[in-house]
């Protein structure tokens, strides 16, 4: 009798297991113009609102079209308001963009009165945009919740006006970048990837196909239909089917059920009023 008392003494007394909350419960996004929506007027949280169902609770953003202006000092002030939510999933699509981007200077030895800078060679750019890398990677680092990050895509051939070709990574230099990203997330089991990049490359090639709300001939996306002119942002039609491969990247990464994280690509886009532009996409095919 007394053994039977103790035991369950002891399984009364023992601390519940804590149960992890859930992923979808304080969604926040962090980023850069893919995530303020920039010339589409489309902020990723709104489609990824979509995705969930219709009484959960509103996704918080903390996005910057100008990002690329000071990056480590933006960065790090979203991560900050991010983490002022208590986010409890943090969605970080093109956050890490601008510290792999952008102009990079070296500072020669000065002279009397005179400091001078230069452009630097191709190993010292990749040496510049990795160490940069590492400061936006610590500040993901700060986020104790499931993240899911996006790579590095290749902007090259982007309209120079918008991004100049010397703020536009080599291709090795993206590889290198890349690959730390994914180092770096491998390490850390929270740290879950988006496949920006070959999404990208799948968007620039004109492979997404959509069926339009209530039709039945399925209608290809091209990428003068998916990019802005700038060729670096994409369209509200660009925006959704970024965010189609996202939610099913976030969906398989966080073992949700189809019916807790979906985007219905029809809805959404009947949702959004996008019907005229697929109409114009039937009519009027690329000649691409």
């Amino acid at each position: 009798m007394r053994i039977v008392l103790c035991l369950l003494v002891a399984v009364f007394a023992a601390p519940a297991t804590a149960q992890a909350p859930d992923p979808l419960a304080r969604v926040v996004t962090v980023g850069a113009s893919l995530t303020a929506g920039f010339g589409s007027w489309l902020p990723l949280r709104d489609v990824l609102q979509a995705a969930l169902p219709d009484d959960a609770p509103r996704i918080r953003s903390h996005h910057d079209v100008m990002f690329f202006s000071r990056p480590t000092t933006i960065g790090q002030r979203q991560i900050d308001r991010a983490l002022a939510a208590k986010p409890t999933l943090v969605v970080a699509a093109d956050f890490l963009f601008w510290y792999g981007y952008g102009y990079q200077w070296v500072r020669e030895e000065p002279e009397p009165n005179h400091i001078r800078f230069r452009r630097p060679t191709g190993e010292e750019s990749a040496k510049l945009r990795l160490e940069k890398l590492e400061i936006g990677l610590a500040q993901l680092d700060r986020v104790p919740c499931p993240i899911v990050v996006g790579d590095f895509p290749n902007m090259a051939g982007a309209h120079p006006w918008m991004i100049r070709p010397a703020q536009i990574p080599e291709a090795s230099t993206l590889a290198k970048l890349n690959a730390r990203v994914r180092a770096w997330a491998a390490e850390r089991p929270r740290v879950h990837l988006l496949p920006l990049a070959s999404s990208v490359d799948r968007l620039r090639a004109g492979e997404w196909v959509v069926t339009p709300p209530g039709g039945t001939t399925p209608v290809s996306l091209d990428a003068t239909s998916a990019l802005q002119w700038d060729r670096l942002h994409p369209t509200r039609l660009g925006v959704v089917y970024l965010s189609e491969i996202f939610v099913d990247s976030m969906r398989d990464a966080l073992g949700l059920a189809p019916e807790r994280l979906r985007l219905d690509v029809p809805r959404t886009i009947d949702r959004l009023g996008l019907q005229p532009t697929i109409d114009d996409l039937r009519r009027y095919p690329s000649d691409d």
